[in-house]
């Protein structure tokens, strides 16, 4: 396949693009020998100058013809002010839904958009607040977890109503399903005909049998209403008989005349894995110099190395806890839980937290007023200590400002997907990126810290497959 980052560029247009399937025709002719080396390269020549020329009005005519586009850009890059600016307050005439992180981003887009836009608020609940909203055609401002418990009524609502959707950061999109959920449920479920399963693996309500049911399994038959829950399969194949996926309502999506999501590392996020799985078509963009452009990772390797410059990345004794010793994999999820079972296990977290510790008060030297750590956060009990124990931001952390005074940041993590996703995303033949997601995650907790704002930062990151990541992130290699 011939490379180039302009024709790498012109692969990730839709298939029927004129200029992607020119550029696979030409890559099909040269692998079965039916053209040259040297020929292939002048069509390609004659490819990239025809693109080039016409590159604005191929952005301009697929942003309008696709109904989701996904900017996906490195923080500070200006998503947020892009939507703002360009996308809402140049149309005072369209509604707008705008799925934020955060209160405080809920906030910020209040005070910056030009039009009225609301806030749901209920005194009885924020879900009749934000139908009450959509209703009467406001522009909404709401966050992640208000739009999650997302019901038919409300999405009725919106259908109605001619809404553009803005997302900032991916949803959650897919998770197991609890809810005071017990085995015994779900055997129960299928033998007493409450629901059935079809070929996708989608549970079906029985509205033959249990139209008018009205008891313990309502929060069911609702979820089943918006096609929600799926049935994961075990390494064999069979159906599990002890888990149920949530999914996020997938017909949420085709609601409104458009929908934008702003995010980074796109390909390694959930959402995406999510999106390929039930077939959701999308446009995958950036931006360049604040205008909207097609994706292209290498274009971005300058930030990559402006923001690596920043980072003083701790290279000492103290990260041996992180290094894998035979099938030992330190740090994961699953090591915390079984190092923190036995007397012994705990042994290593003690010397876990003797590291931390031993980091901000005698390497980094920084008061703990600008030390910021994170760990999963059942164990943390077993590693915060004196000098940094207030300091503590959820590994998930997204989106918030609150934490731009730290300066020196402890990554106590080798951060993997719950295996139930891993496991539901390969039954139905999608591949979830581990690495793009662990880089991912990792980034967007580094960027709560002062390195926002252009300042250096300490960082302590003891896992090796962590810190190889980043360096391979650093090199354009992930």
């Amino acid at each position: 396949m011939l490379q180039g980052d302009l024709l790498e560029e012109i692969r990730t247009l839709p298939e029927k693009q004129v200029y992607r399937f020119a550029l696979e025709s030409v890559d099909s002719k040269l692998e079965k020998g039916i053209i040259s080396t040297d020929t292939a390269l002048d069509i390609c020549d004659k490819i990239l100058k025809d693109y080039q020329r016409e590159k604005q009005e191929i952005i301009d005519s697929l942003n309008k013809s696709k109904k989701i586009t996904v900017i996906d850009a490195i923080m500070g890059t200006g998503k947020s002010t892009y939507i703002i600016d360009k996308v809402i307050n140049t149309n005072p005439q369209q509604r707008f839904l705008c799925v934020l992180k955060t209160l405080d981003e809920c906030k910020r887009y209040v005070q910056n958009i030009d039009a009225d836009i609301f806030e749901p608020k209920n005194r009885r609940t924020k879900t009749r607040g934000l139908r009450e909203l959509i209703a009467n055609g406001r522009n909404i401002a709401t966050t992640h977890a208000l739009i999650q418990n997302i019901d038919d009524i409300t999405m009725e609502l919106l259908r109605l109503n001619n809404y553009v959707l803005v997302i900032d950061e991916c949803l959650d999109v897919v998770h197991e399903y609890k809810s005071n959920f017990k085995t015994s449920d779900l055997k129960t479920l299928f033998e007493d005909g409450y629901v059935t399963v079809d070929d996708k693996g989608f549970l079906i309500w029985n509205n033959e049998k249990q139209k008018e049911y009205d008891g313990r399994y309502n929060d069911i038959k609702q979820l089943c209403s918006l096609h929600s829950l799926m049935r994961l399969k075990n390494k064999n194949g069979e159906w599990s008989d002890k888990v149920l996926i949530w999914n996020f309502p997938v017909s949420f999506f085709s609601l409104f005349e458009k929908c934008y999501i702003c995010t980074y590392l796109w390909n390694g996020s959930v959402q995406m894995a999510y999106f390929k799985l039930h077939g959701i078509k999308y446009l995958h963009m950036t931006l360049n110099n604040g205008k909207l452009d097609i994706y292209n990772p290498t274009r971005e390797l300058i930030y990559r190395e402006k923001y690596w410059k920043l980072i003083n990345l701790y290279k000492g004794s103290l990260n041996k806890i992180g290094e894998k010793s035979g099938k030992d994999n330190p740090l994961t999820a699953t090591w915390y839980q079984r190092k923190s079972r036995t007397e012994t296990g705990r042994n290593y977290l003690t010397i876990l937290k003797n590291n931390t510790y031993n980091y901000f008060r005698n390497v980094a030297k920084t008061a703990s007023s600008e030390n910021m750590y994170t760990t999963f956060k059942d164990y943390r009990k077993y590693v915060k200590a004196a000098g940094y124990t207030k300091g503590f931001v959820s590994c998930n952390a997204k989106a918030t400002n609150d934490y731009r005074n730290k300066k020196t940041l402890a990554y106590l993590i080798n951060l993997y997907p719950y295996p139930q996703l891993i496991q539901f995303f390969e039954m139905n033949g999608v591949e979830l990126n581990q690495d793009l997601y662990a880089i991912s995650e990792l980034l967007q907790w580094i960027w709560r810290s002062a390195i926002r704002d252009g300042e250096c930062i300490d960082l302590y990151l003891p896992s090796v497959r962590m810190r190889e990541l980043l360096g391979m992130w650093v090199l354009g290699k992930i």
